[in-house]
């Protein structure tokens, strides 16, 4: 199987730090969505946080 090369134009989409971010930040959200330790009821009310990204 060989391996294929994105089109010059994917990349030039997919390069800029903008679009990188953006995707970072979508994926992580939408991998968090559903996570009961950051919509629990109980965990808003007692004003506790969660850390979601080492920065």
């Amino acid at each position: 199987m060989a391996i294929r090369v994105l089109p010059s134009q994917i990349i030039a989409m997919l390069a800029p730090r903008r679009h990188r971010l953006r995707n970072f930040l979508w994926h992580a959200v939408r991998g968090a969505w559903n996570n009961p330790q950051l919509t629990c009821p109980a965990m808003m009310a007692t004003g506790r946080t969660i850390r979601i990204f080492a920065i």
